[in-house]
């Protein structure tokens, strides 16, 4: 997948649905954005872009966030991004 599909995918759940809950506990965000930090390329962004989406569907078919969780049944944008990344 190229960085500006990723990142086209990754900015739409993310304005949608916001951040996956719990970005700090099980998923160290901030570790995994120093990576970018201090090597800001394309191939970084990308992985920390993935990782996060990843992270997203760590416990099943759903997106789950601060507000709960969004079944791929109830929303055509995780049901796809879940099956493009997931599946």
């Amino acid at each position: 997948m190229k960085f500006e599909e990723v990142k086209s995918d990754y900015i739409e759940i993310i304005r949608k649905h916001g951040f996956p809950e719990d970005m700090t506990g099980g998923f160290v965000d901030a570790g995994h954005m120093e990576v970018v930090i201090r090597n800001p390329t394309k191939l970084n962004a990308k992985k920390y872009m993935l990782s996060v989406i990843e992270y997203g569907f760590q416990l099943g078919k759903f997106w789950s966030t601060e507000d709960g969780k969004i079944t791929i049944d109830e929303c055509e944008l995780v049901n796809r991004i879940y099956d493009k990344y997931i599946w």
